[in-house]
């Protein structure tokens, strides 16, 4: 069902050749799996490469009036000839194209990469599952219920640390699917224990993976678009830019010099901007 929806957005988004598709997904759906894949240790695909993608089409967007122009050939380290460029054919709107007509010039994009970081989340499930399938016992999983016996013994921080762990176990074994889409449905640091957790317990594996999907490709994903919308889109960034300086006017010491909040807060959102612009590095 999910390949078949992605196969209808694909061509329906004017990538008319099945090479050109291909490319397309893979390049879209391998990132995002680089992004997730290694219990943390993946590759922040998203702040190199589709975030900056998404500045492109914003800019784009401002420049042209319109969001009538080619931009599926930004992948794989390369651009198509007319990537991002204005047609002539199409004359631009007479207001600001809305915040919806842009979404939806990138969304196919956001969907993928989602996709992939669900994807990225299969081996730790994998392992847990084929261990408990096994009948072998996962001491990790033990202590986490029995911590509390030996909490005393420990500092604030790991306590802290092992009574929400305890909580996310807890919330999957009685929760299951809605579990999994609450835990994957925003930046969860401490995800990849949710899927030990997951095949710990047994969950069937379209369960799982059809929970990832909702939460991290329809919902997480298109949240962290709107925000990087938001900020990349000079008018509102203005206005956020501006309230932000005018209301936080409260002074914060810092390294012996005084500066208010808005302003360290406003410089902190330029230099984020201009450092997902440049791609953390890549062209």
């Amino acid at each position: 069902c999910v390949c078949v929806c992605v196969c209808v957005c694909v061509f329906s988004s004017g990538i008319s050749r099945p090479k050109t598709a291909v490319g397309f997904v893979s390049w879209w759906v391998g990132l995002g799996i680089l992004s997730s894949i290694g219990l943390g240790t993946g590759m922040h695909s998203g702040l190199l490469f589709l975030w900056p993608h998404v500045f492109r089409v914003v800019t784009a967007v401002e420049k042209c009036g319109h969001t009538q122009f080619e931009s599926y050939s930004d992948m794989w380290g390369t651009r198509g000839e007319e990537a991002f460029l204005c047609r002539i054919d199409v004359k631009a709107a007479d207001q600001e194209v809305g915040h919806f007509s842009l979404w939806k010039k990138v969304t196919l994009e956001c969907f993928l990469w989602g996709l992939g970081t669900a994807i990225g989340e299969i081996p730790p499930y994998a392992l847990c599952y084929s261990a408990s399938a096994a009948g072998k016992k996962n001491k990790d999983f033990e202590e986490a219920f029995t911590n509390q016996s030996s909490s005393g013994e420990k500092n604030a921080l790991s306590r802290y640390m092992a009574s929400w762990l305890e909580w996310m176990l807890r919330l999957v074994e009685r929760h299951g699917l809605a579990a999994v889409v609450l835990l994957s449905a925003w930046p969860n640091a401490a995800f990849d224990m949710c899927g030990m957790a997951c095949g710990h317990f047994l969950m069937p594996f379209w369960t799982f993976f059809v929970g990832l999907v909702l939460g991290k490709a329809c919902i997480k994903v298109h949240m962290q678009c709107t925000v990087f919308l938001v900020l990349f889109r000079e008018s509102s960034r203005n206005v956020i830019l501006t309230y932000l300086r005018n209301t936080l006017v409260m002074p914060v010491p810092l390294l012996g010099k005084e500066e208010n909040l808005g302003d360290l807060l406003s410089d902190a959102i330029l230099r984020g901007v201009e450092n997902v612009q440049r791609g953390g590095g890549v062209g």
